[in-house]
């Protein structure tokens, strides 16, 4: 991997600029390696100028580290985070209620086993555990 590539490929992971999380991903695994195929993917990308490229380029065709755990791994923990685990912080805001309203409910045994869980100083909360209690989630 020459070095242009491996800074396009370090900006594009960081998630700081407008790109895709797709290419966020790709460009972790790319930059990570040990899979089958890696060297056929770097040398398709060996010259792409910037991250827009490296987007465009990526959005076609079929890759080698598509067909990597990784890949689905990162898809699918992004996907349940984002869509069926909030912060209480997050769910009160989503449902239009406070985040003692939710903290009274865990306490008075409102939540089922499983349906939430302390990280930190954090409460998590599933999607399913809030809309078994306050109904489906708000259109926004």
């Amino acid at each position: 991997m020459n070095e242009n590539l491996k800074k396009i490929l370090e900006t594009a992971a960081s998630g700081k600029g407008d790109l895709w999380r797709e290419t966020e991903v790709a460009a972790k695994i790319l930059l990570r390696g040990g899979y089958e195929g890696h060297e056929e993917d770097l040398s398709y990308i060996e010259d792409v100028q910037d991250c827009l490229e490296l987007e465009k380029v990526l959005s076609q065709g079929q890759w080698y580290f598509q067909e990597a755990d990784t890949w689905k791994y990162e898809f699918c923990e992004e996907y349940a985070l984002k869509n069926f685990v909030f912060t209480f912080a997050e769910a009160a805001e989503i449902w239009g209620l406070s985040e003692s309203t939710l903290r009274k409910a865990q306490f008075d045994g409102r939540f089922r086993e499983n349906e939430t869980r302390k990280s930190g100083k954090i409460w998590l909360v599933t999607r399913r555990a809030m809309e078994r209690i306050y109904g489906p989630t708000p259109d926004k």
